[in-house]
């Protein structure tokens, strides 16, 4: 039994491996446009000058493509960006959920606690609307440091909790155009220094700046 490696005659780019008792290729029965060499061999395309088995050389990244033109790894800056932009949204949402400093509080503020203060808020408004009191115990919020904060009155507390919200979306605002801004740099031609980006560049880019605290 003999194994093939089966290409294409146009491009070298290795098809399949076969295993044959063929001892000739002429025996072979190939479709169209494939060629085929006797070699046990994986990682490599065929030289079709030369007919013989090539190792493809490193990939410099997961963000180069192989051109069968060239017999080279290309950049592709558009996978780069695509990565650095999961970067980027995750930095985002990573800070959006950071703790938050309101009103001398370190205060929640993930998802569980944007949730919790919405619900408690529009409960408040709605006490307020109503006129229904509030008892002294409910006037509370606990913070980062599962410290409870307690307010004297309804009214207080309701200005407190809006404060807190609006602190919060405030932040969430600052940190998309944050997140923006750095999307748009990476759109550009150049690089900050001027320079036509690289792979290498984009994926060095420093994304820590500009966030809000």
């Amino acid at each position: 039994m003999k194994t093939w490696l089966i290409f294409n005659s146009e491009t070298g780019e290795v098809i399949k491996k076969k295993t044959s008792p063929e001892t000739s290729k002429l025996n072979l029965v190939l479709a169209p446009g494939e060629d085929a060499i006797e070699a046990d061999l994986s990682g490599v395309y065929v030289d079709i000058t030369t007919v013989r088995p090539v190792p493809f050389p490193a990939k410099p990244s997961p963000h180069h493509d192989w051109d069968w033109a060239t017999k080279s790894w290309l950049p592709n800056l558009d996978a780069a960006r695509a990565a650095k932009k999961t970067e980027i949204e995750a930095e985002r949402n990573s800070r959006i959920n950071e703790p938050l400093i309101y009103d001398g509080k370190v205060l929640d503020a993930d998802q569980a606690a944007r949730d919790n203060l919405k619900a408690k808020l529009e409960e408040v408004r709605e006490r307020v609307r109503l006129n229904m009191p509030m008892a002294p115990e409910l006037l509370v919020w606990r913070d980062n440091a599962n410290v409870t904060h307690s307010w004297p009155t309804i009214e207080a507390y309701h200005d407190w909790l809006a404060g807190y919200a609006v602190a919060m979306s405030d932040r969430g605002t600052r940190c998309y155009a944050c997140a923006w801004h750095h999307k748009d740099v990476l759109k550009e031609a150049n690089d900050p220094n001027e320079q036509p980006w690289t792979v290498e560049s984009i994926l060095a880019y420093d994304l820590s700046q500009g966030w809000p605290i």
